[in-house]
């Protein structure tokens, strides 16, 4: 079962330990990984607090993937910040999946003002040199990035790019397909699309949070794995 795939990669000799070198059996972890793989075949609710250094996010990812590769079920995976989303999603899931030599549709989704939007951008007027400069970079960025995830762009200037950030992002308020002739090229339609396709999608607390009053912001799941729970509440 999930249980004893899930222990059998975490033991010495094991997947985890063939792809990482220098990977150590930890006990707490192995324990949380098979809380995590037992409820995933069950179905229930597991709160779980383990002390930083166990090494949470493989714990929860690993019987996760495994759990997807095996079921028809679609899992979300809520961490607090934006940026740890990035890490899970960018660094820890592929690295789980190349460990376990499998592959399933992952996705990682923000809220809308998080995107560019490209009618915005065409529409920019920059009121500087310095953010013609952060304008002309932004195109630039836009044309190869297949995300448009602003929290993504380098700007030549952090201070120039707090200001013209607020009117190139996608508005929640104001731009819906309904009104925007540019679907297919919407970062935001996009990352909404490849959500729906995924089999294991990464988002944070907030959206999750709207996701509660919002009908449709996230696709329909089975599984939701939130890290950092005792900040959820914020």
């Amino acid at each position: 079962g999930l249980e004893a795939q899930a222990l059998a990669a975490l033991k010495p000799g094991g997947a985890l330990a063939r792809y990482w070198p220098l990977y150590e059996e930890r006990h707490a972890q192995v324990e949380l990984a098979r809380d995590v793989a037992r409820l995933l075949e069950t179905g229930g609710i597991l709160m779980a607090e383990a002390p930083t250094g166990v090494g949470k996010s493989v714990a929860y990812l690993l019987p996760a993937v495994l759990h997807a590769v095996e079921s028809n079920e679609r899992i979300v995976v809520a961490t607090c910040t934006k940026s740890l989303q990035d890490q899970l999603f960018e660094r820890d899931l592929p690295a789980v999946l190349e460990a376990l030599g499998v592959s399933v549709p992952i996705a990682r989704l923000k809220g809308k003002a998080n995107y560019l939007c490209t009618r915005l951008l065409e529409m920019a007027e920059p009121r500087d040199d310095d953010e013609q400069e952060a304008v002309d970079a932004l195109h630039q960025w836009a044309a190869g990035d297949p995300y448009g995830d602003l929290d993504r762009f380098e700007a030549p200037d952090a201070e120039v790019w707090r200001r013209v950030r607020p009117r190139v992002a996608a508005d929640p308020q104001s731009c819906s397909g309904a009104v925007c002739r540019r679907g297919r090229e919407c970062f935001w339609a996009r990352a909404r699309r490849a959500a729906g396709e995924a089999r294991i999608t990464v988002v944070n607390h907030a959206l999750l949070a709207r996701a509660a009053e919002a009908e449709a912001l996230l696709p329909e799941y089975d599984v939701l794995i939130v890290d950092e729970a005792h900040r959820l509440e914020g």
